[in-house]
């Protein structure tokens, strides 16, 4: 079966996937991009990172040394502004 490709990067043919990670200060989105020998790949590729990104933001708040206003600044501006 043929690979669906639709860039070519260093020569190789790849597929690309853009994802949004989040959002700069100013509301402009901020992307990722995800390359893979074919589209399921790079699906499978941005999948990955954004489960390791959510296991991430839930090991940084589960602290129990942060008082609860060092908490929720955690929150908001490392796990909502992903």
């Amino acid at each position: 079966m043929a690979k669906k490709t639709n860039c070519t990067v260093r020569g190789k043919k790849r597929y690309r996937l853009r994802a949004v990670i989040g959002y700069s200060e100013d509301g402009k989105p901020k992307y990722k991009n995800f390359y893979g020998d074919c589209e399921s790949d790079a699906m499978k590729k941005r999948d990955d990172y954004f489960v390791k990104q959510e296991e991430e933001s839930k090991h940084a708040l589960q602290s129990a040394d942060l008082s609860i206003g060092e908490l929720s600044r955690t929150w908001i501006y490392e796990v909502r502004r992903m």
